[in-house]
């Protein structure tokens, strides 16, 4: 009786232990179920863990730092092995993305632009910089522009010599090689103030070597109101003397600048790039300069580009003549699409109906296309079957890879003994290639420059409509985009990128659109340098400031940081906490 008792309490030990364990299993089901939120808090073994992952992560950057520190102490002659350095010197700029999104796509971040980051104390500096009155005198003297630094070192990287028969691992290495050299060449020669701010993601600066190598022709859009800044000599000396290719320099945005201003700068950039044509540019016909007071030329810029403008049509039929195309086929290339884009509107309706239809035909036009290339790019004259006789035949049905198998006399009457295919012999092929028209050649045109010069803007022109979207925010384009006109003309767009130079303030930037306005971190160098040029507080009627001294109120001297207090108060601009006058979104 013992016994059982003892077996009857064990079973209601086991039972309740069981039935313990299960409660502790959902609740950890719960747990998990409720860390998949958005809301979720991390429970203390995974903060322990994602310790432990910050420790690795600090200590393997400690590593790299010592091993780059090995290579670069004074007095070190010890040969440096650039395959163990691969990464390391870029690794340890502080970069951020500054054009482009940084999305958790792959993708998308690598063709974002990386820029070095200041430090807090740079920042604070020059905040601290802003609160200095103005230099008034600066207004009275002639606003001059020094030529840019033709130091080599800053020559914009040219891609490394390579060839089809290296694989793809291989050439990416040698180019990861060459562009750590380059950027370590320049971080040690010049200190981060003296530099601007440049491109750092070898993914953009390929965007640009691929569009040089399938230019033939290539176009520089500048914007005139600074082209010596957009124009980079590096890039004029390697098309117009390595690649040996026509040059068009197009300036754009003449609506904003007077006419006479716009003909002194081509005289003087007709001196200066002798090999280049220079062609005018402007997305609307109406000038600012048409407008009296500041309101009537805050409404021209603001009106919305138009498809078609005649300013637009004039300057792409001018670009297509400038590539070597007929003047005759070059209007006729920019009316067509026009009159095209205006029936594709008036026949909405219409083409929304047909539209399964049409994604039908694509899709069997890409297959077309792609069993195509593929059977070009066969090279091997043996049998795809036995690999040993030579090819009499082509069957394009005997392959689920949309390739052409080539089979040899034996092999096609074995495989063909019972199944009927369309077979293509290939001598009668070789006649009809020979006997066929010559292609004819095609026109690329290469539109390269910085952001937030109008590249987009030129490229809508070219087509006859809007192909891509057009944004005030530099960096917006940040793919290369082919685009045929015609079939006898091809554009290739660049992302816009910018170029290394030495001696340029990183508000100069600012002021030329080069960098983005949100992520600004410190404008009043920006509104120093427009306020000690031109009667800043005037245009935005802004009160003067004053001080009570005495029983008398006398002003106080201007500086960036009153002025953006001033224009601040005048549109309310208010922190949220305090109230006080918001100075950085002024």
């Amino acid at each position: 009786m013992s016994t059982m008792d003892s077996m009857a309490k064990r079973l209601q030990e086991a039972t309740l232990h069981q039935r313990k364990r299960d409660e502790i299993d959902a609740l950890k089901a719960l747990r998990i179920e409720r860390s998949k939120g958005p809301a979720s808090s991390f429970s203390g073994k995974q903060k322990k863990q994602q310790m432990r992952d910050k420790k690795a992560r600090v200590k393997a950057r400690k590593e790299e730092q010592n091993a780059l520190d090995a290579h670069f102490v004074d007095g070190n002659d010890e040969e440096v092995n650039l395959d163990n350095l691969q990464g390391i010197r870029t690794a340890n700029l502080k970069l951020t993305v500054a054009l482009g999104r940084q999305s958790k796509d792959l993708l998308e971040k690598q063709l974002s632009s990386f820029f070095v980051k200041e430090t807090k104390e740079q920042i604070q500096l020059r905040i601290m910089e802003g609160q200095y009155p103005l230099d008034m005198s600066k207004r009275n003297k002639p606003l001059l522009w020094n030529e840019l630094n033709l130091d080599p070192l800053l020559n914009f990287p040219i891609r490394p010599e390579w060839s089809y028969k290296q694989s793809k691992e291989r050439v990416q290495d040698n180019e990861s090689i060459y562009f750590d050299n380059w950027l370590a060449n320049i971080h040690n020669k010049y200190e981060p103030e003296e530099l601007n701010h440049f491109e750092h993601n070898l993914e953009v600066w390929r965007e640009l070597w691929r569009v040089l190598e399938r230019s033939t022709h290539v176009v520089i859009v500048a914007d005139i109101r600074n082209p010596l800044l957009h124009i980079p000599p590096s890039v004029y000396d390697y098309i117009t003397e390595t690649l040996q290719r026509p040059l068009m320099i197009v300036l754009n945005k003449i609506d904003l600048i007077p006419w006479e201003l716009t003909i002194s700068w081509r005289d003087f950039l007709s001196t200066r790039f002798p090999k280049a044509q220079l062609l005018f540019f402007s997305s609307r016909s109406q000038s600012i300069h048409d407008q009296v007071d500041l309101a009537g030329r805050r409404k021209v810029l603001s009106e919305k580009l138009k498809v078609g403008d005649v300013s637009a049509v004039q300057g792409a039929i001018g670009i297509l003549v400038g590539c070597g195309i007929p003047a005759e086929r070059a209007r006729e290339i920019i009316y067509s699409v026009l009159e095209g884009d205006d029936e594709e509107d008036d026949n909405a309706g219409t083409h929304a109906t047909n539209t399964p239809a049409r994604r039908n035909r694509r899709k069997i036009k890409a297959e077309k296309a792609k069993k195509a290339s593929i059977a070009t790019s066969l090279n091997e004259d043996v049998c795809d079957y036995c690999g040993q006789e030579e090819p009499v035949a082509l069957c394009a049905e005997c392959s689920d890879l949309f390739r052409d198998v080539k089979l040899c006399a034996g092999c096609n009457k074995d495989v063909h003994k019972h199944v009927k295919h369309k077979i293509v012999m290939l001598d009668v092929k070789a006649k009809e290639e020979e006997n066929a028209e010559p292609a004819k050649p095609v026109t690329t045109i290469g539109l390269i420059g910085h952001p937030n010069v109008g590249k987009s803007s030129v490229l809508n022109a070219l087509a006859g409509k809007k192909l891509v979207s057009v944004s005030h925010t530099p960096g917006h384009t940040k793919r290369l985009q082919t685009i045929f006109v015609a079939p006898e003309v091809c554009i290739a767009d660049c992302p816009g990128l910018v170029f290394p130079f030495v001696g340029i303030p990183k508000h100069m930037q600012e002021l030329c659109g080069l960098f983005p306005y949100a992520q600004i971190r410190e404008p009043y160098s920006a509104v120093r340098y427009l306020a000690e040029q031109c009667a800043l507080e005037d245009i935005l009627q802004l009160t003067p400031r004053v001080q009570r001294f005495d029983g008398f109120d006398e002003p106080l001297e201007w500086s960036p940081w009153t002025i953006c207090e001033a224009y601040a108060e005048k549109k309310g601009y208010k922190t949220d906490r305090r109230g006080r006058p918001d100075h950085h979104r002024a």
